[in-house]
C-alpha cells in the first residue's frame, strides 16, 4: 500500500518500488509477463538494475491510497488442467526455504519519501505449511469472526457500512492478516469496485489490498476488534460515462473468510451479505446467453445430430419466493423439439406463436431444448430468443438475446473462429463451404501456447462438387510484441 500526502497533479506521480532481490525468484515463468494488479494507480512495467535483473515495478500513482498486488505464486489450475506436470518440469518453483525481501521506493523527482516509511520487509515462504502461525500473546491461534453494520446499499444514497472484525484475543505485534472473499460476478466492474474503496476509513489494521482479480482483499489485523468504514460507489458520479452501460439493477454480493495459516474461523460469523442496488426503484437484472450442451463456447445446432441448445438465464441478485417471470420473445419455436424441453431452476409459465415465459425461481435457470429434425433439405437458419422488457425486472445490455445458427448435416456448418485443437487433418476445422453457402469468413490465430508458436499448424477443411472452383483471401496483422508474451504473432 502507497499512501501520499498532498496533492497529486493531473497524470499522476512516475516512481519506482524496488527491492534487494531478482523477484523473478518468486514468480513462475508463465508469470513474468503479468503485471501487478493496481488500485489508485497503474502498473507500468517492470525494473531492471544495472545487471539487468527485474528487481522492482515501475508504478504511476493516481489516488492519495494505491495498492499493488504482487503475486509471488502463479495460478496455475487452469493450465494444469491442460499441461498436468508438464509446467512443474519445465518450470519448478524454488523451494529453498523462507526468504526475506526488503522493498523500498527509489528517490525520484516531484515527490518526497517519508523517512518512516519508505520500506518494508517481506517474507517469502516455500508453502502455506511452512508459515509459523502467529498467537496472540499465548500458545492459541486466535479466531476472527465478521459483521456488517449495514447490508442494503443504494448507490444513489451513497450509503455507508462498516465491516467488522472481532478476534478472539489480542493479536501478536505483527498482526494477523486475514482473507475476504466472494465468487459472485458482477456485470460492471470488479467485485470491489461496487465500494468507494480508496475513500475507506481503518480502525485498528492496515489498509486493506485487493487479491488479483479484486474479488476480495487480504487485511492485517492489528488490535482485538477492527472497523472498515466505506460507502457503495455510484458510477454514475463519474463524469460523462453512459447510465446504461453501468446499469446493473439489484446486485447480491456474499464474501466470506477463507481458511489461512495464522487464524481460524468463527463458523457463526464467518460470512457477510449485502444487496446494491442502482437507486430506489432498481429490479433484479436479467442476462441471456447461449451454447449447447455439448460445447458451451458453441451456438450452432445441427439437425442430424439432434444438438440440444441451451438457454441460460442468470439474475442479478435472488428472485422473489414467488419467482420472477420473464417474457422471451422468438419465431423460431417450430424448429426445436418442445416435447423434449428441459427446464432446471424455473419452470415455463406459458407459450405463445411468438416465443414463451418462463418463472425463474434460483440465480440462474436454464432451458435445454433440442432442434427438431423436419427432414426437409435448406440452408442455414438463424433463430434469436429475445428477452421482452416488463416493468418487474431489467435486462442486462450486454446480454439480452441467445442466437442460434441451425444447420441440416454437419458438413454445412461454418465457423466464424478458429476452434483449437485443429492441428492434423482428422481435426480440420469444416468450413462449411459448398454451393447453398458459397462465401464464409474465419477469424484465426497462429496460438499462443505453452509451445513454440512455430509449432502451431491450422487446417480447414471443405467439400465441393466437380467443376467447382475456391479463391482465398488471407489477410494478416501483427499484434503489438508487448502484447503476447513480448513476441510478435500474426493473425
Amino acid at each position: 500500500t502507497i499512501q501520499a500526502e498532498g496533492e497529486i497533479p493531473e497524470g499522476g506521480i512516475e516512481f519506482v518500488l524496488n527491492s534487494d532481490a531478482n523477484l523473478f525468484d518468486y514468480v513462475s515463468l508463465l508469470g513474468q509477463n503479468d503485471l501487478p494488479s493496481t488500485i489508485g494507480g497503474q502498473s507500468l512495467g517492470a525494473f531492471y538494475n544495472e545487471d539487468g535483473i527485474p528487481t522492482g515495478i515501475r508504478l504511476l500513482i493516481e489516488e492519495p491510497t494505491m495498492t499493488v498486488n504482487f503475486e509471488a505464486a502463479f495460478n496455475r489450475s487452469r493450465i494444469l488442467d491442460v499441461f498436468g506436470n508438464l509446467i512443474e518440469a519445465f518450470d519448478p518453483l524454488e523451494t529453498d526455504g523462507a526468504e526475506d525481501v526488503n522493498f523500498f521506493i527509489e528517490s525520484g523527482e516531484g515527490y518526497e519519501i517519508d523517512s518512516n516509511a519508505g520500506t518494508t520487509e517481506v517474507t517469502y515462504y516455500d508453502s502455506v505449511e511452512d508459515v509459523p502461525a502467529p498467537t496472540g500473546g499465548g500458545n492459541t491461534i486466535p479466531e476472527v469472526g465478521i459483521t456488517v453494520s449495514e447490508s442494503t446499499l443504494i448507490e444513489t444514497e451513497q450509503t455507508e457500512t462498516t465491516l467488522t472484525f472481532n478476534l478472539s484475543e489480542p493479536p501478536p505485534a505483527e498482526g494477523v492478516t486475514v482473507f475476504l472473499d466472494s465468487e459472485d460476478e458482477t456485470v460492471v466492474s470488479s467485485v470491489l469496485g461496487q465500494f468507494a474503496v480508496l475513500e475507506a476509513e481503518i480502525d485498528g489494521g492496515s489498509f486493506p489490498v485487493p487479491n488479483s482479480d479484486s474479488s476480495g482483499f487480504f487485511f492485517t489485523i492489528t488490535e482485538q476488534t477492527a472497523t472498515i468504514t466505506l460507502s457503495v460507489f455510484d458510477e454514475l458520479s463519474v463524469s460523462g460515462i453512459d447510465p446504461l452501460a453501468v446499469q446493473e439493477g439489484i446486485v447480491d454480493l456474499n464474501f466470506a473468510l477463507q481458511p489461512q495459516a495464522g487464524y481460524t474461523i468463527d463458523p457463526d460469523a464467518s460470512e457477510i451479505n449485502f444487496t446494491i442496488a442502482d437507486n430506489l426503484d432498481s429490479q433484479i437484472q436479467v442476462s441471456l446467453t447461449g451454447s449447447t450442451v455439448d460445447d458451451e463456447e458453441s451456438t450452432t445446432l445441427i439437425e442430424s445430430e439432434g444438438t440440444v441448445s441451451v438457454h441460460t438465464f442468470s439474475l442479478s441478485a435472488a428472485p422473489p419466493v414467488e419467482g420472477l417471470t420473464v417474457s422471451v420473445n422468438t419465431d423460431s419455436l417450430d424448429d426445436f423439439d418442445l416435447d423434449a424441453i428441459e427446464v432446471q431452476g424455473g419452470t415455463i409459465a406459458n407459450v405463445r406463436d411468438d416465443g414463451f415465459d418462463l418463472t425463474i425461481t434460483e440465480r440462474e435457470a436454464t432451458i435445454n431444448l433440442p432442434i427438431l429434425e423436419d427432414g426437409t433439405n435448406e440452408n442455414s437458419e438463424t433463430a434469436t430468443f429475445t428477452i421482452e422488457p416488463s416493468d418487474t425486472y431489467e435486462i442486462n445490455q450486454a446480454a439480452t438475446e441467445a442466437s442460434f445458427t441451425l444447420v441440416d448435416t454437419p458438413d454445412r456448418v461454418s465457423v466464424p473462429e478458429e476452434v483449437e485443437s485443429n492441428s492434423t487433418l482428422p481435426e480440420a476445422n469444416a468450413l462449411g463451404l459448398n454451393s447453398d453457402t458459397p462465401s464464409v469468413s474465419i477469424s484465426g490465430l497462429i496460438a499462443e501456447s505453452f509451445v513454440d508458436l512455430p509449432e502451431d499448424v491450422d487446417f480447414y477443411s471443405f467439400n465441393l462438387e466437380a467443376g467447382l472452383t475456391v479463391n482465398l483471401d488471407i489477410d494478416t496483422e501483427e499484434i503489438l510484441v508487448e502484447t503476447n508474451n513480448f513476441r510478435p504473432v500474426v493473425f
